[in-house]
């Protein structure tokens, strides 16, 4: 049934909103609440019980919050405050209202133009002479939005398709020549949360024809949500959904674990800091698997701060939605313990966590102090 047709008494049961306690953990670990905004999951949830979703503080609320997952995993009753954000935008969707969206809503915008039958893309222009994929095979490297990222925020001089180019060197170290899409389209991980279901359902369905259509099996990423995406939303959506997602961490350790000896690492003598997504939290297992590799590099050394592993705060904004003072605020925070701790560089394992700090750090002149990488591409620099 489409949120269009639900009342909000069947989206408050179907998130387990009737099941909350009235604790506060929800609002004791969310970012913005920690940023001293007025914020709280379940005070919205009271006032949608009582008043509506026309109150003004639930209003606000549906886009403020940044569907981190944080509140969920606290909560002792297991009320879905994130899937409840995202029902409720989709209803906001659904009745003709417009979302509220970063950079003006363009990422969405491209999304949707990537649902449409039949689009031709020019994608593979990154791609090094010395790199080996094939054209069909068993196993894919989704790159994602990589390359259009490099393009939309040009400014920040992040080259974020480098952790493709970067993904693409280990898989071929582990004997891997994977499938690479030239008309690859988004996972749609953001119209999901931002509330474009119909949106999403479509993109899904056209990427996994496009997928298919090349006998791929297996989607590898170095993206925590495109993994967060395959693995919990399309079989979701799609009820012939039957390709097994993995993220390159696993590949690598995989890989590893066999005696793979092409793998071999040279010493990199830094202090670093590992940002925890959003996503990859709900994979704890993933993150720990890196972990261990980062600690293979000779002289790499991984300094934790409070926020870390299972006590991730989020980067600060998510899907696109929202990108104000308090996410700013959020980024801040985070950069400072990462400094408070001794790093020189922060190794982040989203390329949206890249965007949104590297913005921060060059707003508020932190680049003297730290550098940010992706994770993918600290592990490639190690190789021999």
């Amino acid at each position: 049934m489409s949120n269009s047709n639900k009342s909000l008494t069947l989206i408050i049961k179907e998130s387990g909103i009737y099941q909350c306690l009235d604790c506060g953990k929800c609002t004791g670990a969310c970012p913005i609440a920690e940023t001293g905004k007025a914020f709280s999951p379940r005070l919205a949830a009271n006032k949608i019980i009582e008043k509506g979703d026309n109150d003004p503080y639930v209003q606000e609320f549906i886009w403020a919050c940044l569907t981190c997952g944080r509140c969920d995993g606290r909560c002792p009753s297991g009320v879905k405050f994130s899937d409840f954000v995202r029902m409720l935008r989709e209803r906001w969707i659904d009745s003709g209202k417009s979302g509220i969206y970063s950079h003006g809503g363009a990422m969405l915008s491209l999304m949707r133009m990537m649902s449409s039958p039949g689009i031709r893309q020019n994608r593979l222009g990154f791609l090094p002479p010395e790199i080996k994929t094939q054209s069909r095979g068993k196993v894919l490297y989704f790159v994602g939005c990589l390359p259009y990222f490099d393009v939309f925020f040009k400014n920040l001089d992040l080259h974020t398709v480098q952790i493709a180019k970067d993904s693409l060197k280990i898989l071929n170290h582990c004997n891997i020549e994977p499938v690479v899409l030239d008309d690859e389209r988004c996972c749609g991980h953001d119209l999901f949360w931002a509330g474009d279901q119909k949106g999403f359902a479509r993109l899904a369905k056209e990427s996994y024809e496009e997928i298919k259509d090349h006998g791929v099996e297996e989607i590898i990423t170095s993206c925590p949500e495109c993994l967060y995406t395959f693995k919990e939303i399309f079989p979701k959506v799609l009820q012939n959904f039957d390709l097994r997602a993995t993220h390159i961490y696993e590949s690598i350790d995989r890989e590893l674990i066999s005696g793979n000896n092409s793998l071999s690492l040279k010493p990199l003598p830094l202090q670093v800091t590992f940002k925890d997504s959003c996503r990859l939290s709900h994979y704890r297992d993933v993150s720990q698997i890196f972990r261990k590799l980062l600690g293979q590099i000779p002289r790499l050394n991984i300094r934790e701060t409070p926020d870390s592993e299972i006590g991730n705060i989020c980067c600060g904004t998510s899907a696109w939605v929202g990108c104000g003072e308090h996410s700013k605020k959020i980024q801040i925070k985070r950069l400072k313990e990462t400094i408070a701790a001794g790093s020189q560089l922060l190794v982040s394992s989203c390329p949206k966590c890249l965007i949104h700090l590297q913005c921060t750090m060059n707003d508020f002149g932190y680049n003297e102090r730290l550098k940010i990488k992706d994770a993918v591409s600290l592990f490639a620099d190690a190789l021999e």
